[in-house]
């Protein structure tokens, strides 16, 4: 099973749909720096020219944080929001298609008869987590080390900050005590949702012929869930919106009480094991 596992890892981080997900992400990280970086250029003439004229500095500087211009939190950058509104396709597109090529192919009927199909799913499994995690975790720290070098590390004021995190979100209190244990802590979690986003499409895997549809079923899936949960909120008046799409972003605009990302992280990782199990038993996988 452990070589069954290194050969589904290998081939997962050495196609060109890998390659394409870290270029895309890293790139969208490039564009937050780099904005991140032009605004500390103009708040620092700012602050010199207060200076100059003996007017005391304003307060905003709270606002060009690194742990306010990092991408999960990073409310209004070009950058951030595009990632954060693709992350489900990045964290399809690395080998999330690779079932349904193999089922396609009868490359799949050469494998399990020469082995098991648990461990073929296992092997699979694991592969595509960590695969998807590496898609969203990597630009994500990548972003928070990169910035660090052209914004101050001052800890976020919740009096002060443009973005504060709601009081009831997941870790918000280690946020503004303690941010960079808290960043990464989040980076983890973004591995853990690029995981469990590229996991789901096996659920699927066999039902979709083409590579571009698997890599798209996520993100689909994500904005149908929101759609039809706004379409609930505004039925009964509920003025708390709730956001699947928004989950993988630290600063949520939706509501996102702390219990959620555990919830929903846990809930996912059993429910495509469970089914991917029952489907093996069956004599299919999905």
């Amino acid at each position: 099973m452990l070589n069954m596992m290194k050969v589904e890892l290998w081939k997962a981080t050495h196609n060109k749909f890998f390659r394409r997900a870290i270029l895309i992400g890293l790139t969208l990280t490039l564009i937050n720096v780099a904005e991140s970086a032009h605004r500390v250029k103009i708040l620092t003439s700012e602050v010199v020219r207060y200076i100059a004229a003996d007017i005391p500095v304003s307060t905003s500087i709270q606002g060009f944080s690194l742990f306010i211009s990092w991408m999960p939190v990073h409310p209004s950058g070009l950058g951030s929001n595009i990632f954060y509104f693709i992350w489900p396709i990045l964290a399809a597109m690395p080998y999330a298609w690779s079932y349904t090529q193999e089922r396609h192919s009868g490359l799949y009927n050469q494998i399990v008869t020469r082995g098991c199909k648990n461990m073929y799913f296992l092997s699979k499994y694991f592969a595509l987590f960590v695969s998807g995690g590496i898609a969203i975790a990597l630009p994500v720290t990548l972003d928070l080390f990169l910035t660090a070098l052209v914004c101050p590390t001052d800890v976020p004021d919740v009096t002060k900050s443009l973005i504060p995190l709601m009081n009831i979100s997941f870790l918000s209190r280690l946020y503004y005590t303690r941010p960079w244990i808290y960043a990464v802590i989040w980076c983890c979690i973004e591995f853990l949702w690029g995981g469990v986003i590229a996991v789901a499409c096996l659920m699927v895997g066999s039902k979709l012929r083409f590579a571009a549809a698997i890599i798209l079923f996520p993100f689909i899936s994500l904005v149908l869930c929101d759609f039809f949960l706004s379409i609930i909120c505004n039925f009964f008046k509920i003025k708390q919106p709730f956001s699947t799409m928004q989950l993988a972003r630290a600063a949520s605009t939706a509501y996102n009480p702390y219990w959620t990302i555990p919830t929903v992280l846990c809930a996912m990782l059993i429910l495509t094991l469970l089914m991917g199990f029952w489907q093996v038993k069956k004599d299919e996988l999905v």
